[in-house]
């Protein structure tokens, strides 16, 4: 059985190295392919706050849901190595966007209501 043990014990050595090998050169590959990654994504980035742009002008979006779809598109971007579904990606912040700033602008619609209202209230006597 001692036999059977060491050679068992010089595969897993042999993975382990492998491994740290491996590891050791994705980490270097990583710091060769960074700068282009990072230029890559900025790319991309510019290219979905231009078709942004292009959509927010053909749909008549106020300019500060655009701006939301850009901060959710750039923090998603940061997040992923590649974004699949590229254009849905850009329509989805979009939508999330004009979501969001619907619900806020409501909240201030109501605020705004309820304040008027009370004034009304209090003239009207």
């Amino acid at each position: 059985g001692g036999h059977g043990s060491a050679s068992r014990g010089g595969i897993e050595n042999v993975l382990r190295n492998a491994h740290a090998y491996t590891e050791m050169n994705i980490s270097q590959f990583g710091k060769e392919e960074r700068k282009t990654r990072v230029g890559y994504k900025d790319r991309q980035k510019r290219d979905a706050f231009y078709q942004m742009n292009h959509a927010g002008d053909a749909l008549g979006l106020h300019e500060a849901v655009v701006q939301r779809a850009k901060e959710l598109f750039a923090g998603y971007r940061d997040d992923r190595e590649l974004v699949q579904q590229y254009r849905g990606v850009i329509a989805a912040c979009l939508c999330e966007a004009f979501d969001q700033l619907s619900r806020d602008g409501r909240q201030i619609l109501k605020r705004r209501a309820g304040e008027d209202d009370g004034g009304d209230g209090g003239d009207g006597g």
